[in-house]
């Protein structure tokens, strides 16, 4: 029987206790990554704190993203882009706005303003932040929406490779809900996780959550 301390933790998604520990996370160290049988969903647990959290964004996660002013990254910015408006578009005509938490550079910021949306983007890179009003000179900002724009809402909240950094993804996604009209939509994409990326150590990205 494990001590207390050492108790399984549950899944953010199920609820189930976690079945394993994979690996002490790279990024966080008082966390370890755990899979969970039922939901077969891998997470980290147990989630740093805030203070934690933020330490290392400003510390490590830009400092280790230099590639982000490449060419090669700024050409798969734009070609996601257009696959993502393409695939928000056709399907929905009623949108009108749109922000997009977690924008990196802003390519779908600025592809969705191209379609004749009013679309804004917050991320809290500022390299990032840079690129995207120097190379895509769009509506971008550094930040957290919840103090920029208090009581707003969007026709569409857009959350691009965002999710799988959230340490509590179901009542976070839910506060999000917020910035999301009645009736309004929510776009949301996650890499594609597998037990194999663990075995090869594949850089986790200070992923929390990681989706099947």
């Amino acid at each position: 029987m494990k001590p207390e301390s050492q108790a399984a933790p549950r899944c953010p998604l199920c609820g189930e206790a976690a079945s394993q520990d994979i690996q002490p996370h790279p990024d966080f160290t008082s966390s370890k990554v755990w899979r969970c049988d039922r939901c077969d969903h891998w997470f980290g647990a147990p989630a740093p704190g805030p203070a934690e959290i933020a330490a290392y964004y400003q510390g490590h996660y830009g400092a280790r993203r230099t590639w982000v002013s490449s060419r090669p990254y700024l050409a798969v910015m734009r070609r996601r882009a257009r696959a993502q408006a393409k695939f928000i578009d056709p399907r929905h005509r009623h949108i009108r706005t749109a922000i997009d938490i977690g924008c990196g550079v802003g390519a779908l910021v600025a592809e969705l303003s191209r379609r004749q949306v009013a679309a804004v983007g917050y991320d809290s890179d500022a390299a990032a932040i840079a690129i995207g009003r120097s190379v895509f000179r769009t509506d971008v900002h550094q930040g957290h929406v919840e103090t920029a724009a208090p009581g707003r809402t969007w026709d569409i909240l857009c959350l691009s490779h965002v999710v799988e950094h959230f340490a509590n993804p179901v009542p976070d996604l839910r506060a999000l809900l917020n910035f999301v009209r009645p009736g309004g939509f929510v776009f949301v994409e996650v890499p594609h996780c597998s037990s194999g990326m663990f075995s090869r150590c594949v850089p986790t990205d200070s992923h929390l959550s990681f989706f099947t």
